[in-house]
């Protein structure tokens, strides 16, 4: 049996560094632009609580908020992130008497880096770690109503 000889010329032989230079080259272009050529991530998605302390809340109609526990707070900022769908809130007391007021929101999440163009080749070898819910502040409100017991107080 007879073994085939391959036979290379040098214009071939330098081919094969040259398609890496050009390769490499075209990969620090992109990393420049905000892509990639290759990545090494893939998503890891995390179910989280990002509230601290939340609330309940019962109704939210014409700026005013009730929640659970009977508390009542008018809206004096509201940005419109705050909807009544939201099932829990979160408030937190500021220096000048009033109160943030804070809600969950689901991340929307594609599987690439926000805002990147997506890499040319993707390879899973490192976990990205990427929180379901975030915080988002909703607006400013003051107390309008407390109808709480006094040994609850705040």
């Amino acid at each position: 049996m007879r073994i085939p000889r391959v036979q290379f010329t040098i214009g071939q032989i330098l081919l094969i560094p040259a398609l890496i230079g050009v390769l490499l080259g075209a990969g620090i272009n992109l990393e420049r632009r905000g892509s990639r050529l290759v990545d090494f991530e893939y998503p890891c998605l995390i179910m989280n609580e990002p509230l601290e302390n939340p609330q309940k809340l019962m109704s939210f109609e014409e700026g005013l908020i009730t929640l659970e526990d009977g508390r009542i707070f008018e809206l004096v900022f509201d940005n419109g992130k705050l909807t009544h769908w939201d099932p829990a809130l979160e408030l937190q007391a500021e220096t000048d008497g009033a109160f943030s007021v804070y809600n969950s929101v689901g991340l929307r999440y594609c599987g690439n880096r926000s805002r990147q163009k997506r890499p040319w080749i993707c390879i899973p070898l490192f976990p990205r770690t990427v929180q379901k819910y975030y915080r988002q502040l909703a607006g400013r409100a003051r107390l309008v109503k407390d109808s709480r017991p006094p040994s609850q107080g705040e």
